[in-house]
């Protein structure tokens, strides 16, 4: 389907599957976009629709955290470079995702930073299913922080390593 169709699922679709097949679908065309802007000297594509689409999942209290984790777990450099498939500049990858998520963090900056700051268990470590999720949204908002705003990413985590309470945080 074409982008709007794409874009519809991603925020509408009660299949968290589907959803999360079209945030995937949509941050490919954005990445290799990007790619090919760098790559002409263009513009970096607008990311402001996706970032609506992607804040809309974490501000939802009816998602299960690990669904809004895998959510913020954007295609790797070897999906773009599939989805590139011929003439591919590893480098060029690399900076046309790291910009975009860049971009996305920034315009996400405070509903990431409302996911980081949720309560975490004050106790020992336990393998449940909620913990778990918890822990996965915590670790993905935290490295979308940290490629939007390296620094406020810095202190986010120097902040979680000063009260750490088990290995994993």
């Amino acid at each position: 389907g074409g982008f709007a169709q794409i874009f519809n699922t991603h925020i509408h679709d009660n299949d968290s599957f589907n959803r999360w097949e079209a945030a995937q679908t949509l941050a490919r065309q954005l990445f290799t976009s990007a790619y090919e802007a760098l790559q002409q000297g263009g513009t970096l594509p607008d990311t402001s629709a996706f970032a609506t689409a992607l804040g809309k999942t974490l501000a939802d209290p009816g998602l299960d955290d690990a669904f809004k984790a895998l959510m913020l777990e954007l295609p790797g450099e070897q999906e773009i470079a599939a989805a590139i498939s011929k003439d591919v500049d590893a480098d060029l990858i690399r900076q046309a995702r790291r910009s975009v998520r860049a971009a996305i963090a920034r315009l996400l900056l405070p509903s990431l930073e409302k996911a980081c700051a949720r309560p975490r268990d004050p106790g020992p470590y336990k393998p449940d299913t909620a913990g778990v999720a918890g822990r996965a949204l915590h670790a993905a908002a935290l490295a979308l922080i940290a490629a939007g705003a390296p620094d406020r990413g810095l202190e986010l985590a120097r902040q979680e390593l000063a009260s750490v309470t088990s290995m994993s945080a």
